[in-house]
């Protein structure tokens, strides 16, 4: 791949794709984790996620936690934790 052809594919793909009507299409809850100190994906857009398909009738959880763009990696307890909270609690 050139640039041009993965930046055009990241803008389409990644960047491009609504996830909200996909989410609400589903028709089940849905539990959103995100780190409040993500520069990368700030979680602006994820709060504003949340508030989409709260709107469409789904039932939504966000849980913002002390975290980077990076949770998986460098906070994998507060990871395994919010799975655990949202398996159980259902």
């Amino acid at each position: 791949h050139s640039w041009p052809s993965y930046s055009r594919t990241l803008d389409h793909v990644v960047i491009g794709h609504r996830v909200a009507p996909d989410l609400v299409a589903g028709g089940v809850a849905v539990g959103l984790l995100h780190g409040a100190r993500d520069t990368t994906a700030p979680v602006a857009y994820v709060r504003s996620l949340a508030a989409e398909v709260g709107t469409a009738g789904i039932d939504v959880r966000l849980d913002e936690v002390d975290g980077d763009h990076h949770l998986a990696v460098r906070r994998p307890d507060t990871v395994a934790a919010a799975l655990d909270r949202l398996l159980t609690a259902r």
